[in-house]
């Protein structure tokens, strides 16, 4: 008990870990789930840690709502100039990304 064989879990869960080879829109990578980890190891060590959970899932909901927002700059897939709600299709024209996050907050 407690002990990991990663041969079994590698069998297990083949079909999710090679999800992206059936599915061209899912990236190959985790590079985003990484830099959600990097940006949240900042936060940790600048405030040394949140106060409270509604402090924490504040401070989440603005890192999606930025990542939501930003334009790529370096996709492989050519989709720079363009943010993940656009290729979703949402009309951001105009709108400003940190007051639409406070209003639709409210």
């Amino acid at each position: 008990m407690g002990r990991s064989n990663p041969l079994r879990s590698i069998e297990r869960f083949f079909a999710l870990y090679t999800a992206f080879h059936r599915h061209p829109e899912l990236p190959a990578d985790n590079n985003v789930t990484e830099n959600v980890i990097k940006q949240l190891g900042k936060k940790l060590r600048l405030m040394e840690g949140f106060a409270n959970v509604d402090s924490a899932e504040r401070f989440l909901r603005l890192l999606i709502g930025c990542y939501r927002f930003k334009r790529f700059t370096d996709s492989a897939n050519g989709h720079n100039g363009k943010s993940p709600l656009e290729l979703a299709g949402a009309d951001l024209t105009g709108t400003d990304w940190l007051t639409y996050l406070l209003e639709a907050s409210s």
